[in-house]
């Protein structure tokens, strides 16, 4: 189906629910709202009447299209919405890309031992994923510590970034034994 054929695609029992313009009318609609993109209400109300006049024919033509599709609304509005509240609103730039950092990998054997030390103090009633973390850099001094020089050395990071890693992979580990029992 081109876009000026009426007809719906796949017979004539097809519902639409979303009407669109035809490439002729949206390639005439996108010049109208760049032009105008920056006109007050007034300004735009009247460039807007003019513009339709200008191009009866091309409007009527498409309003007699949406109307053998089953557009039963009125054409001047569908298109006045449409410029002013979408096409005038879109910039053309694509947003550029965030840089993502990268990922920083924490030694699984650390990780196991994260397991470990949650599930043994998980149903202490005393127990919190922020004491628990000082217990576990605690209990396991030597290897926090080796890894954390480790890190520093090829993320250049200082200590405290270092370690804020480390509790937050911890809470994390936390959340995910905590909730892993009860599933």
């Amino acid at each position: 189906m081109n876009d000026t054929d009426p007809r719906p695609t796949g017979g004539a029992n097809v519902k639409i629910y979303r009407f669109k313009f035809s490439s002729i009318t949206l390639n005439l609609v996108k010049h109208f709202s760049k032009v105008h993109q920056g006109d007050n209400l007034s300004t735009f109300k009247e460039a807007f009447k003019c513009w339709m006049i200008e191009h009866q024919d091309s409007m009527q033509q498409e309003a007699q299209r949406l109307a053998h599709l089953g557009y039963t609304g009125d054409i001047t509005e569908k298109l006045y919405k449409s410029i002013r509240y979408y096409y005038s609103k879109k910039s053309n730039k694509k947003p550029e890309p965030v840089k993502r950092r990268s990922y920083i990998h924490i030694d699984s054997s650390i990780l196991k031992q994260m397991d470990v030390h949650i599930k043994d103090n998980i149903y202490n009633r005393t127990y919190k994923p922020s004491t628990g973390f000082t217990d576990f850099v605690e209990d396991n001094y030597y290897k926090v510590r080796a890894a954390c020089e480790t890190i520093q050395r090829t993320h250049n990071f200082c200590d405290d970034d270092v370690m804020d890693k480390f509790k937050k992979t911890y809470k994390n580990r936390h959340y995910l034994v905590a909730h892993s029992d009860t599933e």
